[in-house]
């Protein structure tokens, strides 16, 4: 099974083209400054919903935060979400720190990248209580504004063309879709599929033209194996898991076809669906999902010990590695 750092030194090497010889010696690749840039929901969310101006979120209460920061930071997770570990060994490789929140207020390098994910982020349905695809593809824009003014036009291109893009969006859509219409019909399923992969397509041509180059993408994990959805269903809601499948069969081809019309776009998907799926049915395989608890005291393993076997319960990275174009 693949570690957190293999995957993460994987990424870096095939997708940032960064120096790893010293952290993964059996990867060798050149040096150089990468930024990153971050779209999606709350899997990649570092904490910019916090700034929307609607109700207190769950991840601002304990034990979100617990592990890494000590306190809840707006992560939906118990520490970091991924984007922080692929940052955090960027750090060690070109000197990128771990990127903030975009709407965090004060001064941020966006030479290092920016990240604009936003807790249940939609592709399709604009909202108070996210930013979905098209506001942060309007923030990524005022980003290009401000690297052109601070770098002029032609530095600014070279940090953009050398930047990595990761999106993990869509699964809140069908999420969505499901709960609010649980007899919708198969035709009806997918539409619905074209329409998400079209508006994501279109985002994607535009960071492209743009200067974007370097994709690496996190499919729709299995939405109906959620913890909550067990629970709702006694098992897991195949409708939704279907679609997140139909999403991921039609994002892979999407991908393909931009890498046949678009000169020089690279892109990379790790396989989140099957991850996770792994992690829900053979979760005595996974030792993570269950017992690594960390700095977490003995009443909180109790507790955790007493819970259905799920998915939420360590890092998700480590099942299985990912498929690169």
């Amino acid at each position: 099974m693949a570690s957190l750092l293999s995957v993460s030194c994987w990424l870096l090497t095939t997708i940032l083209k960064l120096d790893t010889t010293r952290y993964c010696p059996e990867l060798k690749s050149e040096k150089e400054h990468k930024a990153l840039f971050i779209f999606g929901d709350s899997l990649f969310d570092p904490g910019n919903s916090v700034y929307l101006n609607t109700t207190r979120l769950a991840s601002t209460y304990w034990p979100y935060g617990e592990i890494f920061f000590k306190h809840p930071t707006g992560r939906f997770s118990d520490g970091r979400v991924a984007p922080d570990f692929i940052g955090m060994h960027a750090a060690i490789f070109a000197g990128l720190p771990m990127l903030p929140p975009y709407l965090k207020p004060g001064h941020q390098r966006f030479t290092d990248g920016a990240n604009f994910a936003s807790a249940g982020a939609r592709v399709l349905m604009p909202s108070e209580a996210y930013i979905d695809l098209r506001g942060q593809l309007g923030f990524f824009k005022n980003v290009v504004k401000s690297l052109n003014q601070e770098l002029g036009n032609i530095k600014s291109k070279i940090v953009l063309n050398n930047a990595v893009y990761m999106f993990s969006i869509g699964g809140p859509d069908y999420a969505a879709l499901i709960d609010q219409n649980p007899n919708i019909t198969e035709s009806y399923k997918n539409l619905f599929v074209k329409m998400v992969i079209g508006n994501l397509t279109n985002a994607l041509k535009e960071v492209y033209s743009l200067g974007g180059r370097k994709f690496a993408f996190q499919n729709v994990g299995p939405l109906g194996c959620a913890p909550r959805k067990r629970i709702d269903y006694d098992n897991c809601n195949e409708d939704l898991s279907s679609m997140a499948r139909q999403h991921n069969i039609a994002l892979s081809a999407a991908l393909d076809g931009l890498k046949e019309e678009l000169s020089g776009f690279r892109y990379s998907i790790f396989d989140y669906y099957h991850a996770l799926l792994n992690r829900a049915h053979l979760p005595n395989e996974h030792p993570n999902t269950l017992n690594r608890l960390d700095d977490r005291d003995e009443r909180v393993k109790r507790r955790a010990n007493k819970r259905k076997p799920s998915f939420f319960s360590g890092p998700p990275y480590v099942a299985l590695m990912p498929i690169t174009r």
